[in-house]
């Protein structure tokens, strides 16, 4: 059985806060609500409702990558594809690939 320990590194490029999907939502929420003419109060009092109501949202998605990247890098994740690693090359046929993918 092969297996693969290559440890790699997180990448974060040198535009990463101007290339993140927030900044762009914002950018596109303040061009929208110049072009429709919407004072700042109103703005402002939208932007505040819509973080209040998806701040349980954001929090969740938040904890859910902060998981994802420590089980990424701390090998939990390839520990936990091992055993659905075909031991053939008939990998479809394979009872353990049908139990990694069912569990998965």
């Amino acid at each position: 059985m092969e297996t693969w320990t290559k440890v790699y590194t997180p990448v974060a490029g040198s535009l990463w806060p101007s290339a993140a999907t927030g900044t762009s939502i914002f950018v596109s929420a303040i061009i929208s609500a110049f072009m429709l003419r919407v004072g700042p109060g109103l703005f402002f009092r939208t932007s505040g409702e819509t973080l209040r109501e998806l701040r349980w949202p954001i929090i969740t998605i938040g904890l859910v990558l902060g998981f994802a990247f420590i089980a990424n890098y701390s090998g939990i994740s390839s520990t936990l594809g091992l055993p659905s690693q075909p031991p053939e090359p008939s990998f479809p046929s394979s009872r353990r690939f049908w139990a990694g993918w069912a569990f998965s």
